[in-house]
């Protein structure tokens, strides 16, 4: 039976990573939706559809569309307030290891957006 299937590690590395940047990414859309008092309610569930639709075609291997759809994620949170902003340019940066394969990279880039929706959740009032 081994002979149809077979482990190559940077596939494994690869799905691993993955599964870890859609957790992060579905947990950082979590917490972006998870306000009730929100300033620009339009901007951020236009953000959030980009967001999911992009982690789908990804999962789909989908990635031209994939990198379309988060750059119009990106496009509606960067308009919201400076945090996004600077969200916005870590998901461009960790958009751009993941297109070259460089997950680590790509991985560092992901939490310090995590980090930043977690803080700008706990100073909202």
């Amino acid at each position: 039976m081994h002979h149809s299937y077979r482990q190559h590690p940077v596939n494994n590395r690869f799905h691993f990573t993955l599964a870890t940047f859609v957790a992060l990414s579905l947990l950082l859309t979590g917490c972006v939706t998870g306000k009730a008092s929100e300033p620009q309610p339009y901007l951020r569930e236009q953000g959030d559809f980009f967001m999911q639709a992009g982690i789908e075609s990804y999962m789909q291997y989908n990635y031209q569309l994939a990198d379309k759809q988060f750059t119009q994620a990106k496009n509606f949170y960067s308009r919201i307030d400076d945090y996004l902003g600077t969200t916005h340019a870590l998901l461009n940066l960790a958009q751009v290891h993941l297109a070259s394969g460089n997950f680590n990279s790509a991985m560092e880039h992901l939490k310090k957006a995590d980090l930043l929706i977690k803080k700008y959740n706990l100073e909202q009032p």
